[in-house]
């Protein structure tokens, strides 16, 4: 009996702890425009969420954290939408894949084949939320309307990256092969490279209209114009980290010759970050 007393008072004492542990989640709100025709982006926590609602029901593109999917849900229900037959995943990091579980008991979860590959080895991933179906190059969707061409990006920001082109409402969601105003996150370990992320990112300059609209996986909604900018920067920062190299410069000095380009460093990589990605690139493309 003693011991039971004092495990009750140890657990009495304990609960204010645990209900003032905060919930990153909590107040996090899912905030929704509407893009062009049955086209929407939703913002939270995490990657941006592309959304298609029509007739033929709802499409989401990526589904952010695990937390927030009845908050997407209702975010989705304001417009009109109900759950989501389709659900194409951009890559597979968890700010952008952890809904999975949720949205994929009643819709089919669509991705490139090295997401589920990468999903289906992580012991922290549930089997629940892998991809149904997969793709290599190319898979074209016909949805509420619409042709929605998915493309694989390869080894950019990572080695399964997929872009959604909605052609007749002419709006594209890049995932994190793009992040608006803002230096990239290269996942190196995840397939990813710096040229092949530039190689991309040129390649869709030449090919999708002018006038399309851009979801990029962090940051404002955007444009070419914004893709050639980000582009334009990571082909000088490079050519700077380059001649530094070149000239024996500490990593130090090199981020120093960068100043200029401090106004990118908004999110997750800063400025010293990107001279060792971009410099780990150069060498290693050297040996």
């Amino acid at each position: 009996m003693q011991r039971f007393t004092l495990a009750l008072i140890a657990l009495v004492i304990s609960l204010p702890a645990l209900a003032a542990t905060p919930n990153p989640f909590a107040h996090v709100e899912i905030t929704r425009e509407r893009l062009r025709d049955h086209v929407f982006v939703l913002y939270g926590a995490g990657g941006n969420i592309g959304a298609s609602i029509g007739e033929d029901g709802t499409l989401l593109i990526d589904d952010q954290f695990a937390p927030l999917a009845e908050k997407i849900l209702a975010a989705l229900d304001a417009e009109g939408g109900d759950k989501p037959r389709i659900i194409l995943n951009t890559h597979h990091h968890s700010d952008h894949v952890g809904g999975n579980a949720f949205f994929g008991r009643d819709g089919i979860i669509i991705s490139h084949e090295n997401v589920r590959a990468r999903l289906s080895t992580s012991s922290r991933f549930s089997a629940e939320g892998l991809p149904h179906i997969t793709y290599e190059d190319e898979l074209v969707i016909h949805f509420n309307g619409d042709e929605l061409t998915l493309m694989h990006m390869p080894h950019g920001h990572t080695d399964g990256d997929t872009l959604v082109w909605f052609k007749g409402a002419n709006v594209v969601h890049l995932g994190d092969h793009f992040f608006n105003g803002s230096l990239p996150f290269i996942d190196v370990g995840g397939g990813g490279s710096l040229a092949g992320y530039i190689q991309n990112l040129e390649y869709l300059l030449d090919r999708l209209p002018e006038d399309i609209v851009v979801i990029p996986g962090h940051g404002p909604v955007g444009t070419l114009t914004d893709i050639a900018a980000s582009v334009t920067m990571a082909v000088e920062t490079k050519a700077i980290i380059n001649q530094g190299l070149l000239d024996g410069l500490s990593d130090e000095a090199i981020a120093k010759n960068l100043r200029g380009y401090e106004s990118w460093a908004k999110r997750s990589t800063k400025i010293d970050d990107w001279v060792r990605l971009v410099k780990s690139e150069l060498l290693k493309a050297e040996a």
